[in-house]
Formats: C-alpha cells, structure tokens, sequence
C-alpha cells in the first residue's frame, strides 16, 4: 500500500511539474510582443593592424566566403550593421545577407563559421570579425578580399564596440532597424522610418521555424517520457518486491 501510495504521489508530482513546464513553454512560443530589445550607445572601431600576407591568406582561405542567391534566414540574427552610406549586411551563423540602402537585397555569402563573429562595415566594404583568432577580414560586396586585420581583444573600447555591434536597435539618419525576435519561431530585422512605417529586411524561413518547433516538441515530450520510465520502473520494481515477498512467504510456509 505504502508503495503504490508512492507512486501515486511520484506521478503525480512529475505530471504536475511536466503540466507546468509545457505551459511555459508554450507562453514562450506564442509570445505575442518582441522580446526586449537591446541598444548600445555607438561606439568607434578600435585600432587594428594590417596582418602578414601569410596569415591574411589563411585567414581567407579558413573562411571559404562564397556567393549565394539565399535571401531567408535559417539560423538566429546573430548581429547586423548598418554602414554610413546606409548598407545593411546581417549575419545568420555561417550566412551573411547585404542590403542595398533603399532595403533592396544585393546579395548573400556563405562561410564557415568559427566561434563567436561579429558582422561590421568599413567604407563600402564588409568587415567579419572573428573573435577566437582576434581578426578582421574585409571584403567588398562581390565577395573579393581587401585585406585582414588583427583585432585586439585586450582593451575596454573593444568591448564597446562589440556592445554596439550586438545591439538590437540601430538608427541611421531617419531610419531605426530592428532585430526582432517575437518567439522562438519568429524572428527578422525591420526596418522603421520616421513616419512609424515598417519594412522587413529579412525573417524566418520555414528551415528556421521547423528546427525549432522540432525542438520545442522534444521540450514538451521529454519530461513525459521521463514520468513513464520513472512510473514504470516504480511500478517494475513493486511488483518484483511484491512477487518476492511472495515467494518467501510460501516458502516459510512449506517449510513448517
């Protein structure tokens, strides 16, 4: 009696904990407002100095930057930059997509993420930072090598630069941009003017909203299968016990 009382407390227990985890969740994924959205004060480029012509090739080569025609986005906004001229170039993980300054797309590179990168602009060029080999590599729009740069990582202005570099909101001239996540399914970067009109640059695509509702089932099915294994092991294990408990009574019964 007491170990089914047991059990009965245990599933329940589990059960009331799994009803309350998948509430959560679907709070987070039917979230109906942008998270809050980070914004850093600008910041300047720290120095940086031009590397041997040795490493700036394997730097390149490492990269293996190419040319595509994809225009969503598969993976999470990882950060963006808008440059002076009002380009926009944002990277998605090993995707980077560039923006003319009207918001028109002009084109999207594939590479090979390493670690930690950040995506910035220098003149009409793009600049990807690596943060585990502390470099910049600069190209231009049609995906040439301009040069690459060591990035110090050692100083205070740095950290500021990255802040920015991360920041959700970004203004250039009249323009505010945006990277919106609006839930674990949604996510893009908007373009706002001074008007309070809003144009999406770029957003999820049905690859990015897959792997995460793929996900978010596994969140939601996982605690479940824990709670039977663990009903079903205690359940095993009593009937054992009680099947043993059996079996020397009737033994110490025969034996008299």
């Amino acid at each position: 009696m007491k170990n089914n009382m047991a059990v009965i407390i245990t599933s329940t227990f589990i059960a009331l904990m799994s009803a309350i985890y998948g509430g959560v969740v679907c709070v987070f994924i039917i979230h109906p407002q942008p998270y809050k959205l980070s914004e850093y004060e600008p910041a300047p480029k720290p120095e940086t100095a031009t590397v041997s012509s040795e490493r700036a090739e394997t730097a390149w080569n490492n990269i293996q930057l190419k040319c595509t025609d994809k225009r969503t986005i598969d993976w999470e906004i990882e950060n963006y930059s808008v440059s002076e001229n009002g380009q926009i170039a944002v990277l998605s993980h090993n995707d980077i997509f560039v923006y003319n300054a009207d918001h028109s797309f002009a084109q999207s590179f594939s590479h090979e993420a390493n670690g930690a990168e950040y995506i910035a602009w220098d003149g009409d060029n793009i600049v990807l930072i690596r943060v585990r080999s502390d470099i910049a590599v600069h190209f231009d729009t049609k995906g040439k090598l301009k040069k690459v740069e060591d990035f110090p990582d050692d100083y205070e202005s740095v950290n500021c630069y990255k802040k920015y570099l991360r920041s959700d909101i970004k203004k250039h001239g009249q323009v505010t941009y945006e990277s919106r996540r609006m839930s674990i399914v949604s996510e893009k970067l908007v373009a706002i003017d001074s008007n309070g009109n809003e144009q999406i640059l770029c957003e999820s695509s049905i690859m990015y909203i897959f792997r995460h509702v793929v996900l978010v089932i596994f969140m939601l099915v996982f605690p479940i299968i824990v709670c039977y294994g663990i009903i079903s092991y205690t359940v095993n294990l009593n009937e054992q016990m009680r099947l043993h408990n059996q079996y020397v009574l009737q033994k110490n019964t025969v034996s008299r």
